[in-house]
């Protein structure tokens, strides 16, 4: 899944993207401008990460797609959206398979 932060002074600047593995599994940023890309998150629990949105408070959730798959709400650095400055689960989402998701304000 892609998506690209739409508002704020970076906007269409960047691109965010889940990657699909198996296990260690990493959201990654490209900066469309000078194709640079960077590992924002990665853990080796992370399984076929797949869903990828934003919030309307400015957070990215992703989301495992498997059995039992996990929500994440990914924090930013507000000067530098190419920093992740924290990553929490979302249990209270619901543990199921995730694929597409999104979020109404």
């Amino acid at each position: 899944m892609n998506t690209v932060n739409g508002t704020g002074q970076h906007a269409g600047q960047y691109l965010y993207r889940t990657h699909e593995v198996r296990s260690n599994g990493s959201l990654s940023v490209v900066d469309l401008e000078t194709g640079e890309t960077k590992v924002l998150v990665q853990d080796a629990g992370y399984r076929n990460l797949d869903g990828l949105t934003w919030t309307p408070w400015g957070t990215l959730l992703f989301a495992e797609e498997t059995v039992g798959g996990r929500l994440f709400e990914v924090f930013l650095d507000r000067k530098d959206p190419t920093v992740a400055t924290s990553v929490v689960a979302r249990p209270e989402l619901g543990i199921r398979r995730h694929e597409g998701i999104g979020v109404r304000p």
